[in-house]
């Protein structure tokens, strides 16, 4: 199972993966590279535009630095200036959910980096990006693929339900609290925002786990108040808002990042969907200690089994201590409800039960039943009522007045059973059904009538579809 499980996550991770970087190269990065360029701007930081809310202006000279994971951000007081941007680190930190992963390996662009290695723009930063994302969705995919495994499996929809409840706890609700931001944005310190952000996934792991699994409607009041609980505590913010990026570009890259998100979770719970799981196949037993070693060991084994199933049997017959008749219905489309019936009578018989039988619909033609049974005449009481099926007798009225008749006589043997010296132990009233489907009886009153049989009489009813209320 767990080989399955790796295999899944590997699968479906890189398949994500791919996915995410294809969607980023064309929707992200061409945004990052946008920011950039006012981040950097040209590589003369003294020309530097950037936008503190609703004001454009630029640095005077030697009056700037800025940081970028390590290069301090001054804006005239060191002291009040904000203490970076949305770096490197921070993406990493946040895996696929927060906007271009490439932008976390390097800003570039007349950057001093010092000796830190970082992959040269073009192919080889796609590259490198596109393993950071596999990697990162492997790790994800695992979250997911653990949860259908342990649910047996999921179908194609339940994939997207978990993809969705993944791009949710990773990416919508921390987004509300922090948004993902481009390059040059005024950010809080990095290890404040981390801290919050995984903070907000583990109350959204936990609010969202509950409700969606928990059977308790408590339970699910308390998963919805974890949602809330990071925003309450409040995300970690800069002094001063606003970043060097225009605010159309900064929004265009919040709708980018979280549209590639979405697609990237819904693909990987999707891909991680199509595994099955099932319990795996039973090891054979092994023959060095398990198998008896002569038939004397065998029969020792089989005879502890029996004692053991013996006692739990008498446990459980020393709980009936209530002896009673059954009322047993027995109907369905298929054949055999009367001759299980009869069945039954053949065992009261042979029991030394006294038996009464009404047929409702057979007629006076011979019956395999009922030649058997009259061999009996001590113990059963045979009564056949009935005037043929419908589609012979042909005439409504006519089997009404025989239903009555037989029901009459139903009765009269059920009386019979009443007070010390019942007449009957079991009474089957053979196709009593049919008459009740055709409306030939009133339901109600032969309801009434049963539920109030003798307590230790068995009655049998047969013919297919039986009245709910008679089951």
């Amino acid at each position: 199972m767990f080989q399955r499980i790796l295999l899944a996550s590997i699968v479906a991770g890189v398949v994500a993966g791919i996915a995410l970087t294809a969607l980023q190269s064309g929707a992200v990065t061409p945004l990052v590279f946008a920011a950039e360029t006012y981040e950097t701007a040209g590589g003369d930081p003294a020309l530097l535009p950037h936008r503190h809310r609703d004001t454009t202006h630029t640095h005077a000279s030697g009056g700037v630095a800025h940081e970028h994971d390590g290069h301090a951000l001054l804006l005239g007081d060191p002291e009040t200036a904000p203490d970076g941007n949305r770096a490197a680190a921070d993406a990493a930190a946040t895996g696929p959910s927060h906007g271009d992963s490439a932008h976390r390996q390097t800003h570039g662009h007349g950057h001093d980096h010092g000796d830190a290695w970082a992959p040269g723009d073009g192919i080889e930063r796609t590259f490198w990006t596109a393993v950071s994302n596999v990697a990162a969705a492997i790790g994800f995919a695992l979250l997911l693929v653990a949860v259908f495994a342990w649910r047996g499996g999921a179908t194609w929809w339940q994939g997207l339900l978990g993809g969705a409840a993944g791009f949710f706890v990773f990416f919508v609700n921390p987004a509300i609290g922090l948004h993902p931001e481009i390059p040059g944005a005024f950010a809080a310190a990095l290890f404040d925002r981390q801290l919050w952000w995984l903070f907000a996934v583990g109350c959204s792991v936990a609010g969202v786990g509950l409700l969606l699994l928990a059977p308790r409607a408590a339970a699910k009041a308390g998963g919805a108040v974890l949602l809330v609980v990071p925003h309450l505590a409040g995300a970690p913010h800069p002094e001063v808002s606003g970043g060097l990026a225009p605010d159309g570009l900064a929004d265009s890259f919040l709708v980018a990042a979280a549209a590639t998100n979405a697609a990237f979770w819904l693909v990987l719970g999707v891909v991680a969907a199509a595994f099955r799981f099932r319990p795996g196949k039973p090891q054979p037993r092994s023959t060095t200690m398990a198998e008896p070693r002569n038939e004397e060991e065998l029969n020792r084994r089989a005879n502890e089994k029996a004692r053991k199933r013996k006692a739990a049997r008498d446990r459980i017959l020393a709980t009936k201590t209530i002896e009673k008749g059954l009322l047993i219905v027995h109907t369905g489309k298929g054949k055999g409800k009367s001759t299980a019936a009869f069945g039954l009578v053949a065992r009261a018989i042979g029991n030394g039960m006294r038996v009464g039988v009404v047929q409702y619909v057979k007629g006076k033609w011979q019956t395999g039943e009922r030649t058997v049974l009259e061999r009996f005449p001590d113990q059963v009481d045979i009564r056949t009522m009935g005037e043929g099926f419908t589609w012979e007798t042909q005439d409504r009225a006519r089997d009404i007045r025989a239903a009555e008749a037989a029901w009459e006589t139903s009765k009269e043997m059920i009386d019979a059973c009443r007070g010390e010296d019942p007449r009957y132990d079991l009474v089957l009233l053979d196709e009593l059904n049919i008459v009740l489907r055709y409306g030939y009886l009133p339901l109600d009153e032969v309801c009434a009538f049963l539920s109030g049989k003798p307590p230790a009489l068995h009655v049998v009813v047969t013919g297919r579809n039986a009245k709910p209320e008679l089951l």
